[in-house]
């Protein structure tokens, strides 16, 4: 039974690494379809599904209302949902766990953010965290496969911007970033 359960959690691991594959290759490939998209609507669905998910544990939360910005809605909606699920993950310990999402500007440009209170990360490998299959926690700490920020990031380049983080041990962590495809706004585009 033992043998069993492992091969059984190995074959889970393996389906959700070529899925996080699958789309890691997607967003290389997709053109993209660009529409103005409210990032914060994109925040607040994922937000009420983890919510469903994490039911055992209160998350207090807080999004900035109506950030808006131009990109392909579908990428940008796995963007928000790698982003707050992490954040939601590494903040299951606090013992109030945090959530944020907004903006700031930075240098002139729109800068958006998710910010938690949880398990935060050393500076001294943020080189690694947007690599494929680079994991600062142990998998036996935090499940995952190592993808989603490589997607996320790959994402975020193909929408011009840029990304990164600042964190700290036990402190949490903010993930930061731009979409530069704002310049390019067309007023007849729907919003989605």
């Amino acid at each position: 039974l033992r043998y069993l359960q492992r091969l059984r959690h190995a074959a889970e691991s393996m389906d959700r690494l070529i899925i996080g594959l699958l789309k890691l290759s997607r967003v290389s490939k997709q053109g993209l379809n660009l529409n103005k998209v409210n990032l914060s609507n994109l925040a607040q669905n994922t937000i009420r599904e983890l919510n469903k998910e994490y039911k055992d544990k209160v998350y207090q939360t807080n999004v900035t209302q109506n950030l808006k910005c131009l990109g392909d809605a579908r990428m940008l909606r796995l963007v928000m949902e790698n982003l707050i699920s992490n954040a939601y993950k590494f903040s299951y310990l606090a013992e109030n766990p945090m959530i944020e999402f907004g903006a700031t500007e930075i240098d002139g440009q729109t800068t958006y953010y998710v910010k938690d209170n949880g398990a935060g990360f050393d500076m001294a490998h943020q080189d690694k965290l947007f690599e494929p299959f680079q994991r600062l926690h142990r998998t036996d700490e935090f499940e995952g496969t190592g993808v989603g920020l490589s997607t996320v990031a790959r994402i975020i380049r193909r929408h011009k911007g840029h990304i990164w983080a600042e964190g700290e041990v036990d402190k949490g962590a903010v993930f930061y970033f731009t979409l530069g495809l704002i310049s390019q706004t067309k007023p007849d585009r729907k919003e989605l």
